[in-house]
């Protein structure tokens, strides 16, 4: 009878510990999760698996990439899907066989497989926007300044107080720039890039912007 009891015991802790699938968190794309303005060309993706059961790691992977996170839902990866891929470590560097497209928004999930051949369900969807990664993607931008001063003329500010009247004139106007323009039809997603983080503030409307980076 103890015996029985004992295996009856042991039995149960294997399917409770087998039935515990591990779950694919903390997805990141260059370190970040969700970042916008991703610059590499093949970007380096990582993850981690959590599982309350002893001595899981991970064997195998399947990424899968989409243009439309209702694609990952539907199990469709118009983008790429590496299919089922072993490997313990939890990171890649992302190699689809063709370049990403600048400023372009990526959605992906992951599923894992762990050293017990547990097949868990997909994570949850992340994604990450490239950003523009040549200069002709500017489109001809140029930098916007109040006036280009000679090197003699240029001060750190706030180093020297007031200032002395030997330095002359010194301007502290900052340009305000607008822009108008009109949207015919509903606006799904937009992305300002703005280069010269510290020196502007961006409003839509009136309505000041949080700038992500």
């Amino acid at each position: 009878m103890l015996r029985f009891v004992l295996i009856l015991v042991y039995w149960t802790l294997t399917m409770q510990s087998y039935s515990q699938k591990p779950e694919v968190v903390n997805l990141k794309c260059e370190y970040s999760i969700n970042p916008l303005g991703v610059e590499e060309e093949q970007p380096f993706l990582s993850w981690e698996i959590r599982s309350t059961a002893k001595n899981v790691s991970q064997s195998a992977y399947r990424i899968m990439i989409a243009d439309d996170s209702l694609l990952l839902e539907k199990g469709e990866a118009n983008v790429w899907d590496s299919k089922k891929v072993s490997k313990k470590e939890g990171f890649v560097f992302l190699d689809i066989g063709k370049k990403l497209e600048t400023s372009k928004k990526y959605f992906w999930k992951l599923m894992v497989w762990d050293n017990r051949n547990i097949l868990p369900s997909f994570s949850k969807i992340a994604s990450w926007q490239m950003g523009l990664l040549n200069t002709k993607d500017w489109k001809g931008a140029r930098w916007i300044a109040f006036q280009i001063l000679p090197d003699k003329d240029i001060h750190v500010p706030h180093e020297h107080g007031n200032g002395n009247k030997t330095w002359g004139k010194r301007s502290n106007i900052l340009p305000l720039v607008r822009k108008q323009f009109k949207i015919f039809q509903p606006v799904k997603r937009a992305t300002a890039f703005v280069s010269g983080l510290g020196h502007f503030e961006m409003s839509i409307n009136g309505r000041k912007w949080v700038i992500i980076f």
